[in-house]
């Protein structure tokens, strides 16, 4: 019985693992600062939406709180003159 021999392997897997890590090398440093720029612009984009919202926010519930502390001061305003007219009738 003969085994079959093995026929040696080349270098080409070797040489195409090489090629490919030099083109995804350069391909990530042509793409890297393009994409660091895009994820800063972002990043500002979005800070600066947050601000925006957290402001327009912080004046509703301003504008409400003002609002409901005049009605109770109204109120309370009635109620005391309710009460000086009901002890002046007397």
């Amino acid at each position: 019985m003969k085994t079959p021999a093995k026929e040696p392997r080349g270098y080409g897997f070797a040489i195409g693992l090489l090629i490919g890590s030099c083109v995804g090398a350069g391909l990530a440093m042509w793409l890297a600062p393009r994409a660091r720029a895009e994820i800063r612009a972002s990043a500002t984009a979005s800070a600066r939406r947050f601000r925006q919202r957290a402001s327009d926010q912080y004046r509703q519930i301003s504008t409400a709180a003002d609002e409901a502390v005049g009605e109770i001061a109204r109120t309370g305003q009635n109620v005391r003159d309710d009460i000086a007219a009901a002890v002046a009738g007397k």
